[in-house]
């Protein structure tokens, strides 16, 4: 429940309004699996996940206990089931690159329908809303979205090689660990003052100054993320991987 409200969503865990997004979503994985089996099945899906990410905010604005509470609204952006169109767009990611399959060899009324909603998002988001800031922050991370999406298509698809550099490949082991450590690395580089080691306050020493910080971040990070994986991420993984062929074969205990 720790994403469903917004007052816990950033008390219980500071900063970790992710985690009310990704379990819930991690628990609805296995039946989501059963569901969608098909590119096809991918994109109907989609399909009512954007419906569901346009309609809930026009609910959330009007229950005055939220609004109340949180006056500038910055629980609608993150609440779960506006979040569901995100994941949307890595199953389809998975049904185009892993499995290979076309859109050309899908249904078209499906598309159709997905652009509609996208252009029914513009129109509700940027204008209906418009009173309503941290709304348009969905619609701003629904484009930004789908645009990586598309980035990360190309990259698989037509670049392999850039794809399968050893860099990017480490990047894409460690990313889980990373994406858990970073925020503390930040942390760490503010209390102790390495945030802004270069003087001034032109655009020049800012420049500098989030280089420094993205350098130290990143390096920090890194190291982090990597002791993480083979200590405790990758560990964990091979012991769920027996544990699942167990539960398969169970004569072969």
């Amino acid at each position: 429940m720790h994403g469903f409200g917004p007052f816990w969503d950033k008390e219980v865990v500071p900063g970790g309004w992710t985690i009310g997004v990704e379990f819930p979503f991690y628990i609805l994985l296995p039946w989501l699996f059963y569901k969608i089996k098909t590119l096809s099945d991918a994109l109907k899906w989609q399909a009512w996940f954007l419906a569901i990410g346009i309609v809930t905010p026009f609910i959330l604005v009007r229950i005055k206990a939220l609004t109340l509470f949180d006056p500038t609204l910055n629980f609608v952006p993150p609440f779960f089931l506006n979040q569901l169109m995100f994941f949307g767009f890595g199953i389809i990611l998975y049904f185009l690159v892993v499995k290979k399959e076309k859109i050309s060899e899908t249904d078209y009324s499906t598309l159709y329908a997905i652009i509609f909603q996208f252009l029914l998002s513009v129109i509700l988001f940027k204008y209906y809303l418009l009173n309503f800031w941290t709304v348009h922050l969905l619609f701003d991370a629904l484009l930004f979205s789908f645009g990586v999406s598309f980035l990360i298509y190309l990259l698989l698809t037509k670049t392999p090689a850039i794809a399968g550099s050893r860099i990017l490949r480490f990047y894409g082991t460690i990313s889980y660990s990373l994406y858990l450590t970073h925020y503390l690395c930040y942390y760490l580089i503010a209390q102790y003052n390495f945030d802004n080691m270069y003087p001034g306050v032109s655009v020049l020493s800012s420049v500098i100054n989030y280089i420094i910080r993205l350098s130290l971040c990143l390096a920090m990070a890194t190291g982090i993320a990597y002791f993480l994986n083979i200590t405790i991420e990758t560990p964990f993984q091979n012991l769920g991987r027996k544990l699942i062929r167990s539960f398969s074969n169970p004569e072969k205990k």
